[in-house]
């Protein structure tokens, strides 16, 4: 095989060798796309879970010992919401 590209004209092995080298372009390129997508959907994911704990973070704390105030606090949570 190697024998018979070797007796290829050299016109013929240029264009062959320059298919070769855009086609491998386009594979890297295509690769590094991907890369980078993978990477812009890691860090949003990190970025909402960083809001989500935040959130729940801020979160009032309420203990079992006062459900007089739980209870308030839902009822004023049902009030601003109008359900």
């Amino acid at each position: 095989m190697i024998a018979r590209l070797l007796s290829l004209p050299s016109r013929l092995k240029t264009a062959l060798a320059g298919a070769v080298a855009l086609l491998l372009a386009l594979g890297a390129a295509y690769a590094k796309g991907r890369r980078d997508a993978a990477q812009r959907a890691k860090l949003k994911g990190l970025r909402d879970y960083q809001r989500t704990r935040q959130g729940i973070d801020d979160a009032p704390q309420f203990t079992d010992d006062n459900a007089d105030v739980s209870g308030e606090w839902l009822r004023q949570r049902e009030r601003d919401r109008n359900l």
